[in-house]
């Protein structure tokens, strides 16, 4: 009897990492220096999914709770062992084969600088570095739900930008797991 529970609870968690991907939604991240007041606001919700549909683990994290979180990167850093995730060119070629899944993508953008020839040339390789990394085998696009606008601001007496954004990117567990278990292989 406790042998078909553990078999159960085994295949049932075999499934559940087979089958869930980490979605991260932003719903709103806008970057505003054009104002007297410098603006930044950020919403955005981290989830875990069952069949890239279902919920099971949603986390909303905003501005405030940003700010008001006590997090010490280093000291995650020195629990960790040394040497442990050594990242060379072959580790990096093999983190190329995680395949992130984009489902919507909402870019709007304001960009000057002091120079107006500097504006002119940022804006267009702007906007030719977007499609070029969305054209990757590493990134799994819907083309329908993407959208950027990249538009220069030329009467300006220094750099400034306006930022809005909104978007929901997904990755499987599972291929996290393989590609990380390739890196630990490759190490031992």
């Amino acid at each position: 009897m406790v042998g078909h529970f553990f078999i159960i609870i085994l295949l049932l968690f075999i499934i559940l990492v087979f089958c869930t991907s980490i979605k991260v939604n932003i719903v709103d991240l806008k970057i505003d220096s054009i104002r007297e007041e410098k603006l930044l606001d950020l919403d955005l919700i981290i989830g875990l999914y069952l069949f890239n549909k279902i919920p099971y683990f949603k986390r909303r994290i905003n501005k405030e709770k940003l700010l008001n979180t006590k997090f010490d990167f280093n000291k995650v850093l020195s629990k960790m062992p040394n040497n442990r995730l050594n990242l060379n060119k072959n580790n990096l070629k093999t983190l190329n084969k995680i395949r992130m899944n984009i489902e919507k993508f909402n870019l709007e953008s304001y960009i000057g600088t002091e120079d107006i020839l500097l504006t002119t040339f940022t804006i267009p390789l702007i906007s030719i570095i977007i499609p070029i990394v969305f054209n990757t085998d590493i990134i799994k696009v819907d083309y329908n739900k993407l959208y950027y606008e990249i538009n220069p601001i030329y009467n300006t007496n220094k750099f400034r930008v306006n930022f809005k954004f909104n978007g929901i990117f997904s990755i499987k567990v599972v291929n996290i797991i393989f590609v990380l278990s390739l890196i630990l292989k490759k190490e031992i």
